[in-house]
């Protein structure tokens, strides 16, 4: 597997958990209705990586993204999305290269919700610019897209279920392709009823699971990437979360990640 390859798939893991809200965006593969009031910003800290295999990149690898993403709302339905990121790699028999990744950035669009916020439907759009390095295998010397809707509903008032159906362009993870089909389910837990920790912390446990068609394996079509996390809310100023992850395909050994975001 070419090593672009592999930021593509770490970039990939970025798109969704980049962005953040009013109320921030707990999962990755879908979206929650957490838009920013019109005018409103917040702004993330955020840090994504993975490990490979050498079967697939030659060398074992780690490749980690870490830099500062921001949202902000054009209205109450419409929001501008823009992610930065300080991408580097380290191989087991390399001298470790680090700098500016790719840069993404995005529209999301708040189509339906329900009276009682319940239910809603979500169209996105995020395009990854070709900033990184590609000499220095820091960006993947491309420029791509995906274009994706999500949509979910909430049950018990505790129980927050999210479904995603996306198409990226350019963000194939194998050889044999360019562009990539893929589709996600999650399931978001607010522990509210159960006492607080940390003095009045609200937690919430997450759950997602991905299905994709660009199997690093040959002898694959689809492979599957699946993790689980926990949020905790300090206060409507400040929210942690934090996430780790395996996948069924050799290729992507384990990633996770983490983000602090901050409303004002």
């Amino acid at each position: 597997m070419r090593f672009e390859k592999l930021m593509v798939s770490v970039a990939a893991l970025g798109l969704l958990a980049s962005v953040a809200s009013a109320e921030p965006v707990r999962t990755l593969f879908t979206m929650e209705n957490r838009l920013p009031e019109q005018l409103g910003v917040e702004l993330s800290v955020q840090g994504i990586f993975a490990g490979f295999d050498a079967e697939y990149s030659t060398d074992d690898a780690v490749i980690y993204q870490v830099g500062p993403a921001a949202r902000f709302g054009i209205t109450d339905r419409l929001a501008l999305t823009a992610w930065v990121p300080f991408a580097g790699w380290d191989f087991s028999h390399e001298k470790d290269k680090s700098g500016i990744g790719d840069v993404h950035t995005g529209l999301q669009f708040l189509f339906f919700e329900d009276i009682f916020d319940y239910a809603w439907i979500i169209p996105y759009v995020d395009v990854r610019w070709a900033t990184g390095d590609e000499d220095d295998r820091l960006g993947t010397g491309t420029t791509g897209a995906t274009f994706g809707i999500s949509a979910g509903t909430t049950t018990y008032d505790c129980l927050h279920w999210g479904a995603d159906i996306s198409y990226g362009i350019n963000d194939a993870i194998n050889f044999t392709d360019d562009d990539v089909a893929m589709g996600a389910v999650s399931l978001i837990w607010d522990l509210n009823e159960m006492p607080r920790v940390y003095g009045g912390v609200l937690s919430s446990l997450f759950a997602e699971v991905q299905l994709r068609d660009d199997a690093p394996k040959k002898d694959s079509d689809c492979w599957v990437r699946c993790h689980a996390g926990l949020a905790f809310r300090a206060n409507d100023l400040f929210t942690i979360s934090g996430f780790f992850g395996t996948t069924t395909d050799d290729a992507m050994d384990y990633y996770g990640g983490g983000k602090a975001s901050f409303s004002f």
